[in-house]
């Protein structure tokens, strides 16, 4: 099936356009509870790793910095890190539930009732949760290999959250099935996902080029423009497969 991606693009934009309101709330709200988590996590890490800091200025590796700590210090910020990611790929679950849900009742022009939107928000969140965490994961280990490969799986990926959502599939059958549709679309799919991946890294450069203060202000502003190209992303995303494949009702 030929797939014009300028249709893609009109239609997604169309969507935010009508939808501009909700998708920059979400943007922001979980923004705003990712800066009120780092308020409290980030100033341990921070700590711990400046402690081992000013004992060598000449360690920049984090691996040679890790091998310095105590027990304890190593302890806690293993703990502390992983309490971050955590709070992170939830936030990110929630973005991505949030907007698919929002965009496959809009197919419908569906209305539910609140205890009902609750009940299938929560019943699919754990699976999603594990979905994104993987995800997390392979392609941080691609980061550490080379950039190429973190591309390569954000790809090839990128479809799984979606098919697990409005298909109900399992987590592996998920990634299979977008790793197939993506084989075969990789050419639609690789510039809005690039396109993302380097306006994170434009973001991120800019954090480390200027120093703003006060620093948590910055850091919402980041999240919430990070989010905000997120949700675009993933309305695209669940444009791209509701014509690949007709979307079924939850």
């Amino acid at each position: 099936m030929f797939i014009k991606e300028t249709n893609l693009f009109i239609e997604t934009f169309d969507f935010i356009k009508k939808n501009i309101i909700k998708i920059f709330l979400i943007s922001i709200f979980y923004s705003f509870l990712l800066v009120v988590s780092d308020f409290y996590i980030i100033p341990t890490i921070q700590r711990i790793y400046f402690s081992v800091l000013q004992k060598d200025n000449n360690m920049y590796s984090l691996i040679h910095i890790f091998d310095f700590m105590t027990f304890y210090n190593k302890k806690m910020f293993l703990q502390f890190s992983f309490l971050r990611n955590v709070v992170y790929i939830t936030s990110i679950t929630f973005i991505i539930e949030s907007i698919i849900m929002i965009a496959h009742f809009k197919i419908f022009e569906k209305k539910n009732n609140l205890y009902k939107l609750y009940k299938k928000f929560f019943y699919i969140f754990p699976n999603l949760f594990v979905l994104i965490f993987f995800i997390n994961v392979i392609v941080q280990i691609g980061l550490v290999l080379l950039i190429f490969p973190a591309i390569i799986f954000s790809i090839f990926l990128s479809l799984s959250p979606i098919i697990l959502m409005i298909e109900k599939k399992s987590m592996f059958l998920s990634i299979k099935k977008s790793l197939l549709i993506c084989f075969l679309k990789y050419k639609e799919l690789s510039f809005p996902i690039i396109l993302w991946l380097l306006v994170k890294f434009a973001l991120l450069t800019i954090s480390t080029i200027f120093k703003f203060s006060p620093e948590n202000l910055f850091c919402f502003l980041y999240n919430s423009i990070s989010n905000f190209f997120l949700c675009i992303l993933i309305v695209y995303l669940f444009k791209f497969y509701s014509l690949f494949k007709p979307i079924k009702k939850f």
